[in-house]
């Protein structure tokens, strides 16, 4: 349930501009709804409203760090967000929108679908950043989304992320099966435990028996890929 107050300063957002804009940020927010997310808050139409607007003053350049993220680990975001974009230019409604502000409201959707704030989503970011680096330490790979492990592998970290951030443990005993592919593939469960150690020391979070057992598989899925290519 909206309050008055938010329903009224989304309306005045919208009202700030032609009412192609305001329809665009209706189709695009059902769109996320649709693809992404069908509980997105309906805070996403004011904060759409509100970067939109005041994006028409921006001249930023891209954060690269930002894009790649978007580039690998927010694809579908990314991809609504440069269509949005793209169908702003060629409406003419505003004429100098560019990569950095398709990536910046790929991160407006990315906050909307975890309900994360700024700073949480900033933390989201390190923690990706982090267990990604730390894996490819170990074993050097590239991140090709089309390949259904890789594509399980970045899906699994983000919501790794999401869990840290927000504190929730995973409770499942798993030990004597950790115990188990540890022996089986030991250079993963060495990275694996890095990642682990690098959290606790890092993020103040005891990743459990389980949540190391399923950063293993996907390290070992990762290694495979390796392997074989």
């Amino acid at each position: 349930m909206l309050h008055s107050k938010s329903i009224q300063t989304n309306n005045n957002y919208l009202q700030l501009e032609p009412i192609n804009y305001g329809e665009l940020v209706r189709k695009y927010v059902s769109l996320v709804k649709r693809d992404i997310n069908e509980k997105v808050n309906y805070s996403l139409y004011v904060d759409l409203c509100r970067y939109l607007h005041h994006a028409k003053i921006i001249d930023a350049k891209v954060d690269k760090q930002t894009l790649w993220l978007n580039q690998h680990f927010f694809m579908q975001e990314y991809n609504l967000a440069k269509a949005l974009t793209s169908e702003l230019q060629s409406r003419s409604l505003v004429p100098t929108y560019n990569t950095y502000h398709a990536s910046e409201i790929a991160q407006l959707i990315v906050a909307a679908n975890f309900s994360l704030t700024t700073k949480q989503l900033k933390t989201m970011h390190h923690i990706i950043l982090d267990i990604y680096q730390i894996i490819n330490d170990h074993i050097s790979f590239s991140i090709d989304e089309k390949r259904l492990s890789v594509h399980s592998f970045i899906e699994h970290i983000k919501y790794l992320a999401y869990r840290i951030i927000n504190r929730i443990d995973a409770h499942s005993d798993m030990s004597e099966l950790a115990t188990c592919y540890k022996e089986q593939f030991p250079k993963a469960a060495t990275c694996s435990a890095h990642i682990a150690a690098h959290i606790s020391e890092h993020y103040d979070f005891h990743l459990s028996d389980s949540e190391q057992l399923f950063l293993l598989f996907h390290i070992q899925k990762l290694a495979n890929i390796q392997s074989n290519d």
